[in-house]
């Protein structure tokens, strides 16, 4: 993906994320959501705001929580990103109904809950 893009799949997966889902996302539910732990996710997010492509901003109601938004800069990479995500989906999946995909789809989130969930219970 990074030739095609010149973005790692870590970068363009939490731009993706950030780009749909409904504001404010803090940095837990963004974590759940990509379904990877802080270390890797806090590495990310510090290359992303470096960049100008998310910003961070305080939680009015919880001081140890930051809200992350993605910039203007950053929707412009997912727009220039998903032509090629769309490309490479049609390679991969192509040869599978919707009804498939539907049923992976569900499949896929529960296992990501389920994941998120073990993680949370076992520290």
């Amino acid at each position: 993906m990074l030739a095609a893009t010149g973005e790692s799949r870590s970068r363009w997966q939490t731009l993706f994320v950030l780009s749909v889902a409904t504001p404010p996302i803090t940095t837990s539910l963004l974590s759940a959501r990509l379904a990877i732990q802080w270390p890797p996710l806090i590495r990310t997010l510090n290359s992303l705001e470096e960049d100008g492509l998310i910003r961070r901003i305080e939680n009015p109601t919880d001081r140890r929580s930051r809200y992350i938004e993605i910039t203007p800069a950053g929707t412009e990479v997912v727009n220039r990103v998903q032509p090629v995500l769309s490309e490479i989906r049609s390679a991969v999946f192509g040869s599978l109904s919707e009804e498939d995909m539907r049923l992976a789809t569900r499949v896929l989130e529960a296992i990501a809950v389920g994941v998120s969930d073990a993680q949370e219970a076992l520290g």
